[in-house]
């Protein structure tokens, strides 16, 4: 199921009907937010749909499937402050009054998770660096366990490693970041790449 959450944010929460009918007393599953790519997929998308349906069966899980604005349209940092403002709707059941009722009585906010494919990864990095650095109040009730960051899209100016072994492909990697952030099209921007002047290192990354 689908819903506007706040502004053009979107969150779909997929589950299996099955379960409520056949769990008479109240069963807490894990929470998972998950996010995907910058530009060409929404969480309708038939691999990230079946995905996380399967991942919700398989894993007994509660999945939130975040459909934040794309560029080129809106262009970054518009998807990560979409994804924190999903973040923060999450947040807002943890005590059990949320809007969404299926969060409210079936989610464990002792057992949250956040993940991510591609650059839905390096949203997660981001937004966990600024829960990190902020005030949010994450309350007593709700306990983020782990990161799961699939194939992240991290990149800089300099190649490492095997990225400099397909010029061609290094080139049409070192246009994309340009394309969803003009406001600052350096592909050492510290959100893209945590290694830059500015960006976390290694001793942060990930937490």
């Amino acid at each position: 199921m689908g819903k506007i959450i706040e502004r053009r944010v979107g969150i779909e929460i997929p589950f299996k009907v099955g379960w409520l009918s056949s769990n008479r007393a109240k069963v807490e599953w894990p929470l998972v937010e998950f996010t995907r790519g910058f530009v060409v997929s929404t969480p309708s998308s038939p691999n990230y749909h079946n995905f996380l349906n399967a991942l919700v069966a398989e894993s007994q899980v509660i999945a939130v499937s975040v459909h934040y604005r794309r560029p080129p349209e809106h262009p970054l940092p518009i998807a990560y402050e979409d994804s924190w403002a999903a973040l923060q709707w999450v947040i807002s059941h943890s005590n059990g009054d949320g809007p969404e009722e299926w969060l409210n009585n079936y989610a464990d906010f002792g057992r949250v998770f956040l993940s991510g494919e591609s650059a839905g990864a390096n949203i997660v990095h981001n937004l966990v660096i600024a829960i990190g650095n902020s005030e949010l109040d994450l309350g007593l009730n709700l306990n983020i366990l782990g990161v799961a960051l699939v194939h992240p899209y991290f990149w800089g100016s300099d190649p490492i490693g095997s990225e400099g072994v397909d010029p061609e492909r290094k080139a049409s990697v070192d246009r994309l970041w340009p394309f969803v952030c003009p406001s600052n099209p350096d592909n050492d921007d510290p959100r893209v790449n945590p290694l830059a002047e500015g960006g976390t290192g290694l001793n942060g990354f990930g937490v």
